[in-house]
């Protein structure tokens, strides 16, 4: 799950959540000033807040982590 805050801009900051378990929303007000420059990219990493619950914790590594911000 993600979500996009700001108008287009030229720059796009890309907010990965604390963890484990946290969301992206416990962060977003403290960032929303930001939305005025920049194009604020909040997601819920793999398995925690919105996004798809995995079966397997398997799935939950740092390499799938850094894949999923690419």
């Amino acid at each position: 799950f993600y979500r996009a805050l700001g108008a287009p801009a030229r720059d796009t900051i890309v907010v990965l959540h604390g963890g484990p378990g946290h969301t992206s929303a416990y962060i977003a007000g403290d960032l929303a000033p930001l939305a005025s420059r920049y194009t604020l990219l909040l997601y819920d990493q793999r398995g925690a807040g919105r996004s798809t619950l995995v079966a397997d914790s398997a799935a939950l590594t740092a390499e799938r982590f850094a894949d999923d911000v690419e």
